[in-house]
């Protein structure tokens, strides 16, 4: 009875050391796989690294394109858009002039009859829904086969300072001249003829888009 006893004791006493050994080596391997001691700091460390590498380059590339943007005058609006000058309805202005005092289209008619242009307004004004002119100038009469003919295929220059309704020159209020060195962006106005028209009748007018450096005159 007391052998029996006693192996008991040795099989106990083997089994618990065995599970005890277990139970520490699996304590150590889950310490391992949530980063805790020494490999778990420097895992962490490491991982720190490469998220502040990773978003620190990324900062810099946006600095770059941003300069880059700067330079390229991209944020300037108006003034870095390409100088032009569009009537349409047939009607071209291959070549302009802006100064101070007046405005001066060179005036394609691609239609296929005779235009007379009686006046060019250069307003960045809101366009006025009954006159089709900016708000502020009355409507202009008095057009019919009158102004600068431009026959069907032929161009012609045509110059606010011919005597206009609105401002002779650009602008952006109905008063003041764009100064030199500055850019008028907005719309220009061509109020024209066709043969036949009373010279009572009232003109029509063709809006178009003029972007141009006014130059000294």
């Amino acid at each position: 009875m007391a052998g029996k006893a006693q192996a008991a004791r040795e099989y106990l006493t083997t089994y618990g050391r065995a599970v005890g050994g277990a139970g520490r080596r699996g304590q150590a391997a889950m310490k391992e796989a949530c980063g805790v001691g020494r490999r778990g700091r420097g895992w962490k460390a490491q991982a720190a690294m490469e998220y502040l590498t990773t978003y620190g380059c990324a900062l810099v590339v946006i600095v770059i394109v941003l300069a880059a943007f700067v330079w390229l005058g991209v944020f300037r609006g108006r003034e870095t858009l390409p100088e032009q000058c569009e009537v349409g309805n047939g009607i071209f202005c291959p070549s302009w002039k802006a100064t101070p005092a007046a405005v001066q289209l060179t005036i394609k008619n691609a239609r296929a009859v005779d235009i007379y242009v009686c006046d060019v307004i250069c307003d960045s004004r809101k366009t006025d829904g009954t006159t089709g002119l900016p708000q502020g100038v009355a409507q202009i009469q008095n057009c019919g086969g009158t102004g600068k003919h431009v026959k069907s295929g032929g161009e012609a220059v045509v110059s606010s300072l011919d005597g206009s309704a609105g401002a002779a020159f650009c602008t952006d209020d109905g008063s003041t001249p764009v100064g030199v060195g500055s850019r008028y962006s907005g719309p220009v106005y061509m109020a024209y003829s066709e043969p036949g028209a009373g010279t009572a009748g009232s003109a029509r007018v063709q809006k178009g888009m003029l972007i141009a450096g006014v130059n000294p005159a």
